[in-house]
């Protein structure tokens, strides 16, 4: 399975592609390296830009998300977000186009190759800027996750934007997770009654499974934020690291052994939702902004 990623960094090919229809990429311009990069069958997003023989821009442009496929290397334009036609996909006439990877002003999140973990209810609302996801209540420790597949790597970044809205809920928890797929480790957002310690605080949680709780390795903080957070673990061979994004940087919060208590195999997001017996409590997380990149 190929890993699906947002943003891979250098990338841009040569297009000569006429009409509305897939782009057929014809190689990696000098100093740069092809789509091969992002997987067969993932999407991402790009910018097209038409030039002239010189190589450089001659007006028209399109930014969007894109379907790659490996097999004659195309480009499907998956969703046109903004471009010089009035927001629609270009007419391409004959001649030379750029298209590269890029991180667009309008931000979306891939909706494909998505696993789902312990019956978690998703896209229980779509729009094009984010995957929604319903944690419902279960009155025990119960994560529900959305995960994707690392593709065998055994080292990564993964950077992610959630934000939740709960409903009810007295205690809850959602954020970020790798997972062997048993066990867990979670870079969460704690939502509790002020009463129980405050609203929104950031932990790392372990767990042996999605209904067995492990361990709090770090945290509760006092609260950091409303109710959004841009995290972001990364493994190396020797660490695996996390991080929250504050002020303009992203700071550590926590470190460890990077084979401490499991192997991962993928990562996801999610969360916990726990009211006693109300199971009309629940959690929605929203996933804004996604990216896994590796080796």
């Amino acid at each position: 399975m190929s890993v699906l990623r947002s943003l891979v960094d250098r990338v841009m090919e040569v297009s000569i592609t006429t009409g509305t229809g897939a782009y057929t990429l014809g190689g990696a311009v000098t100093g740069y390296q092809s789509f091969a990069g992002v997987g067969d069958g993932a999407q991402c997003y790009y910018c097209a830009f038409g030039v002239d023989a010189n190589g450089v821009a001659n007006g028209g442009w399109e930014v969007g998300l894109g379907t790659y496929t490996l097999s004659g290397t195309t480009l499907a334009r998956t969703r046109v977000d903004a471009s010089s036609n009035a927001g629609a996909a270009v007419n391409w006439a004959a001649g030379s186009r750029r298209i590269f990877l890029t991180h667009p002003a309008r931000i979306g999140v891939p909706i494909n190759g998505w696993t789902v973990r312990n019956g978690i209810l998703w896209n229980s609302y779509l729009a094009p800027e984010l995957i929604s996801a319903r944690v419902k209540d279960n009155a025990s420790v119960n994560w529900r996750l959305l995960t994707q597949s690392l593709g065998g790597a055994s080292t990564y970044t993964f950077t992610a934007t959630v934000r939740a809205f709960l409903a009810v809920a007295a205690s809850g928890t959602y954020g970020i997770y790798v997972s062997d797929g048993t066990k867990l480790i979670g870079f969460e957002m704690l939502g509790q009654r002020s009463i129980d310690g405050g609203i929104f605080r950031l932990r790392v949680q372990r767990m042996n499974s999605v209904t067995v709780d492990n361990a709090t390795m770090a945290g509760p903080t006092i609260d950091l934020s409303p109710y959004i957070a841009t995290l972001r673990i990364v493994k190396d061979a020797i660490n695996r690291t996390f991080y929250y994004f504050e002020n303009g940087a992203f700071v550590q919060f926590y470190q460890e052994a990077a084979t401490d208590f499991l192997t991962e195999t993928e990562v996801g997001f999610g969360g916990l939702s726990v009211y006693g017996s109300a199971l009309d409590s629940m959690i929605l997380v929203d996933l804004l902004q996604w990216s896994v990149s590796t080796p």
